[in-house]
């Protein structure tokens, strides 16, 4: 996998996030990322793949993007790969492991 750019472009602010999908097991894996964004009527955000690879690909997938309303520490996303976010797996998904 490759690096991409976070950022928000219209309606809202945010500060821009270098993202990189590579990963040392070779292996799809869900990452779930955090991004502050300030409240908006409409907020336009780009995602941009970028020249820059520690893996040699050029290749980014985006699964989903969540909004939670109440933004700051001890959120839902912190308790489920702890803060600043993390590999999402099976683990995760059942309880099994917590962060």
């Amino acid at each position: 996998m490759g690096m991409a750019s976070i950022s928000c472009v219209s309606g809202c602010t945010c500060t821009p996030l270098t993202v990189d999908g590579n990963n040392v097991r070779r292996a799809s894996q869900l990452h779930l990322i955090p991004l502050s964004v300030s409240q908006a009527g409409q907020c336009d955000m780009a995602v941009e793949v970028l020249n820059t690879t520690h893996s040699g690909e050029h290749k980014m997938k985006v699964a989903g993007v969540v909004v939670a309303e109440r933004a700051g520490q001890d959120t839902y996303l912190d308790s489920l790969v702890g803060p600043g976010g993390g590999e999402f797996g099976v683990k995760e998904h059942t309880g099994l492991r917590q962060a």
